[in-house]
């Protein structure tokens, strides 16, 4: 527990959750409700209220829905990792031992429309995410919980590195997908995966080469 820390987020500053939280604690004070968010493996963030010395715990930093309620006197911290595991500004998901950082919408339309936020994950000491596991797709799908229904998530994938087969950057077979019922449907023709909001459960589209949309993505540190 002493390889983690925790800062102040200054945005959520009198807000709160309950529903959805993975710990819920009465009459403790703000050291006793970090370690037991440092002590609940699923823990990101947490909200603490001095008067009323209450603690919530929650799985995700809140990035594009905001916390439910609001009433003055509530703090909102996010546990960092401090052991070089995770880049600066990264999140820490520990159940996943999954470093990665959200941005916002990038616009997919250029020569390869992922070359772009590749290399900006790149800059940044990571890679775009690669979705390779039902658990990570499950994350994903309540940490970027909020997105608005026309919006698009870029994740690593395509069938142009070994022409005809969806791989992830590297080559390697996707062992885990969950495409729209009627996708992938751009058979050999080179095609980029993404992650369609308006469907239920961010289901999974591949998208031409050039395309125009406006897609979020995440970086991870494999």
């Amino acid at each position: 527990m002493e390889d983690l820390g925790g800062i102040s987020i200054d945005s959520l500053k009198n807000t709160y959750q309950v529903e959805g939280n993975v710990g819920l604690a009465f009459n403790i004070g703000l050291l006793q409700c970090f370690m037991l968010c440092l002590r609940t493996n699923a823990c990101l963030t947490l909200f603490f209220k001095n008067a009323s010395r209450q603690c919530i715990l929650h799985s995700k930093t809140f990035h594009y829905k905001s916390p439910t309620a609001m009433e003055i006197g509530w703090e909102a911290y996010l546990i960092i990792d401090l052991t070089g595991r995770c880049p600066t500004n990264f999140l820490y998901y520990r159940p996943l031992d999954l470093c990665y950082r959200i941005e916002d919408g990038t616009h997919m339309n250029m020569e390869d429309p992922n070359i772009d936020i590749v290399s900006q994950c790149y800059a940044k000491g990571s890679e775009l995410i690669r979705v390779d596991s039902a658990e990570k797709q499950a994350y994903m799908e309540h940490a970027l919980a909020g997105l608005p229904d026309t919006a698009y998530v870029c994740v690593q994938g395509s069938n142009y590195v070994v022409p005809g087969v969806w791989t992830y950057d590297d080559g390697i077979p996707f062992g885990y997908t969950n495409w729209e019922v009627g996708q992938p449907n751009g058979g050999n023709n080179p095609r980029n995966l993404g992650m369609d909001v308006s469907g239920t459960g961010l289901l999974w589209h591949d998208y031409p080469i050039p395309e125009s949309k406006t897609c979020s993505y995440v970086c991870e540190r494999r």
